[in-house]
């Protein structure tokens, strides 16, 4: 629900008498946050039974005069035709729950939002009419509003913010108590598939008498503020809640994930999936004391059918004549001129199957390609001091988890090296990764980007200590969220 006010993160544990209903209820905009608030008084939401129609009711009122915001621009960061939509599922909903949200009218900062949630075959429709101030935004002021009935629209009381509460229930989760252990950390999230800094909050606390985890998150730069949030059972780790921004744009132009039409249906998974990417590669860096070189890995995302088809857009954003060959038979993601682009998983399995046989494999895919682009931003952008392909290659499939490159062992440093500079074709980036984790074994990682460049970069390797002495690093980077 709300717009953006930080006080909201963790209010609803702090609500009237001291008893906590649950996290993260916001005001009325940006409805990620709408986590456990059933109303201002109640433990648990009402049974979202029927169609919402509110117990009280009022006239709709006339229609005011003509908008006159004034001079300057108005103090709302919101103009109409802003639109997101989020993605609710977990075991609290019987079916996946979609929000969306769209400014249907902005004068000044006040504003009208038309909200449509989706369950099932379940449908509701209403309008709500805000005033966008900092003091509305911490006490979830809603000025006005309506429900739908088919074209029309009546006005409902929303006394104590009753009505608004009920038209939200399909996506209330009401933790059992007080949250415990909490902690905020700045980190990065993939909102619609492009990627945010965001502020997360998390905790434990317990839902229907069993412990769970939770993590919210509040991105500044994205216009609705509130991110992804996961409610997961510590028993398992089963989502309770998992919540995502799936698009958001303005008018008919999407400002999310590109996706081809016939894919639309799928592009949660999309989503999700570039998300636990971009989770690892952040683990990965931080890991190893490159935090700071995430920033910019890429602005954009978008996924094709087809290797055909995602090699055009290359060429495109690469400005190269059409005449130009494909330069692998294996092309099956990069990043070109700050864009993600990707095949689908299906697309993935049939150019490279050895390399997608994993329930991963797509994630660790995206993964790879971002490493990239954070291996050149530890190098202050500089891609000619990246090393020998073999090396920037094995890096990235390190640095991704890729498990494909996790059997193969060495007896020696001659030999995980010859075998790294003869490898070729099919195979050849299993090859590379395992030679990149014999020698991480050895020496740091951060040394050899430092030496990659050098002459005797390899001449020096074949130097490294011929027994492990330190365990090599590298993450899954499609470890589950």
């Amino acid at each position: 629900m709300a717009m953006g006010s930080k006080r909201w993160v963790m209010a609803c544990w702090e609500v009237q008498h001291g008893r906590a209903v649950g996290v993260g209820c916001a005001a009325m905009l940006g409805s990620a946050a709408m986590l456990g608030c059933a109303g201002p008084n109640a433990a648990s939401p009402a049974a979202p039974t029927k169609p919402a129609a509110a117990s009280s009711e009022s006239p709709e009122p006339a229609a005011p005069p003509a908008c006159d915001p004034g001079p300057g621009q108005p103090p709302t960061k919101y103009r109409q035709g802003d639109w997101v939509l989020y993605r609710y599922s977990g075991s609290f909903t019987s079916a996946p729950v979609m929000l969306r949200e769209e400014v249907t009218k902005q004068c000044g900062n006040h504003l009208e939002i038309e909200v449509n949630v989706e369950r099932a075959s379940e449908r509701r429709r209403w309008l709500q009419v805000l005033t966008d101030t900092p003091e509305n935004q911490a006490n979830n002021v809603v000025d006005e509003l309506y429900v739908y009935e088919g074209d029309e629209k009546r006005r409902l009381a929303n006394e104590k913010n009753a009505d608004i509460y009920r038209l939200y229930e399909w996506t209330v989760v009401n933790p059992d108590g007080k949250p415990t252990g909490l902690s905020t950390t700045s980190g990065w999230s993939a909102l619609a598939g492009l990627p945010f800094r965001c502020q997360r909050t998390m905790g434990e606390s317990s839902w229907q008498k069993r412990p769970i985890g939770f993590e919210s998150s509040d991105c500044d730069a994205f216009l609705w503020t509130h991110g992804t949030v996961r409610f997961w059972e510590k028993d398992g780790g089963a989502d309770v809640l998992r919540v995502e921004v799936l698009d958001f744009g303005k008018g008919e132009q999407s400002q999310g994930l590109r996706v081809p039409k016939a894919l639309e249906s799928r592009r949660a998974d999309f989503v999700i999936g570039i998300g636990r990417a971009l989770a690892g590669v952040e683990r990965f860096a931080q890991d190893n004391g490159w935090g700071d070189a995430m920033d910019g890995l890429y602005q954009r995302a978008e996924i094709f059918d087809s290797q055909a088809a995602l090699w055009e857009r290359m060429r495109e954003l690469a400005k190269l004549p059409v005449s130009t060959a494909m330069p692998t038979d294996g092309l099956v993601a990069g990043v070109e001129g700050g864009v993600l682009l990707a095949v689908t998983p299906e697309e993935y399995t049939r150019v490279r199957a050895a390399y997608a046989s994993t329930g991963n494999a797509w994630s660790e895919l995206i993964a790879h390609e971002l490493v990239h682009r954070l291996h050149v931003n530890i190098l202050g952008g500089d891609e000619a001091a990246m090393g020998p392909q073999w090396f920037y290659e094995g890096f990235a499939v390190l640095g991704s988890g890729q498990s494909f490159a996790k059997q193969r062992k060495f007896r020696s440093n001659a030999e995980a090296l010859g075998s790294a500079k003869s490898a070729k074709g099919s195979g050849s980036y299993a090859v590379y990764g395992a030679a990149l984790r014999h020698f991480a074994a050895r020496v740091s990682l951060a040394e050899m980007i430092r030496r990659a460049k050098d002459a005797d970069f390899e001449a020096w390797l074949t130097k490294a200590p011929a027994a492990p002495a330190r365990k090599a690093p590298g993450t899954p980077a499609a470890k589950a969220l």
